[in-house]
């Protein structure tokens, strides 16, 4: 025969603990500022032992995300040597086939694979140089200068782009035709069956 244990919860529950604490802020204007001064006390006490258990919880959860992103690292790495093998070859193929006058690429059974044209970019490598060409020319005629005298990426593209024009400082990728793989995925969740 076993005896049942009976059930006595160590802290208060959170709504015992809040009327506790309602009750006994409602009594402070009765007391001392020496009574005062250990009721604060006592309340840092548990608000410092709070922050050490979220604290303590973050750093578990931190550990257990980084053991957990280890052990899929190791399924993930020849999984992604694998696909950029596939990738170097179908890009490969892409690179040698004919796709005809007007086509620049292929629907296979398994995806798509060609050729694809990517626009010029320009690279800003010098932003002095770039900054002192364009504060040489007439307001509104260059790319926009930030109140910290420097120029955006973006608004120096969009410059190029709209008068050609290399600036100083920067250089410029030409357009080219790169060729790419986009496989239909197949994954468990596709509803295909293997």
């Amino acid at each position: 025969m076993s005896a049942a244990l009976k059930y006595e919860p160590l802290f208060l529950s959170e709504d015992q603990e809040r009327e506790e604490l309602e009750q006994t802020l409602g009594q402070v204007g009765h007391r001392t500022p020496a009574e005062i001064d250990s009721f604060a006390s006592e309340l840092l006490g548990s608000l410092g032992r709070c922050e050490a258990d979220l604290q303590r919880y973050t750093e578990a959860e931190n550990a257990e995300i980084a053991r957990i992103r280890f052990r899929y690292a190791r399924f993930r790495a020849p999984i992604q040597t694998r696909q950029a093998m596939l990738e170097g070859a179908i890009c490969a193929l892409a690179k040698q086939q004919d796709f005809g006058p007007k086509k620049k690429s292929r629907e296979t059974a398994n995806g798509t694979y060609g050729r694809k044209t990517k626009a010029a970019h320009l690279f800003i490598d010098d932003q002095d140089a770039l900054l002192a060409w364009s504060l040489s020319l007439p307001l509104d005629k260059g790319p926009a200068v930030t109140t910290e005298y420097s120029i955006k990426q973006k608004d120096a593209q969009a410059y190029y782009e709209k008068t050609g024009c290399e600036m100083p400082g920067c250089r410029i990728e030409k357009e080219k035709e790169i060729p790419f793989a986009r496989p239909d995925i197949k994954g468990p969740n596709s509803g295909l069956s293997r």
